[in-house]
């Protein structure tokens, strides 16, 4: 793809202001992850549902070639409610947040999760 610089850095720039949500030098983790979650939440709820997350499973399965068993629905369902601490139906940021957290949960910890779900 060629795109011109001024083009690019254009987009580039509309883009920090939105993931830079404290206007400071940097991108800081969280707002990363704010992002992210962002654009994981589909209907822009604040929260991810279980087809959310779901989507968010299938993709990344695919990205790693793992190809999902036919049971792999289960297990999400139960990560899901592991996550959902206050029960509402819904995974917010700050839930994730807690979960990656805790001391067995570290992000190769997902690799490996998503591995279990394969074939």
């Amino acid at each position: 793809m060629n795109v011109p610089k001024e083009k690019f850095m254009k987009v580039i720039n509309q883009i920090w202001k939105l993931v830079n949500k404290n206007g400071d030098e940097k991108i800081t983790c969280l707002e990363l992850g704010q992002a992210v979650f962002g654009i994981i939440d589909k209907n822009g709820d604040g929260t991810l549902d279980f087809d959310e997350l779901k989507s968010l499973v299938k993709s990344l399965a695919g990205a790693m070639h793992v190809k999902l068993s036919k049971g792999y629905t289960k297990k999400v369902r139960h990560w899901f409610k592991a996550v959902d601490t206050n029960g509402n139906k819904g995974v917010e940021f700050k839930e994730i947040i807690a979960f990656l957290e805790t001391p067995v949960s570290k992000l190769h910890v997902l690799k490996d999760a998503i591995h279990s779900l394969g074939e």
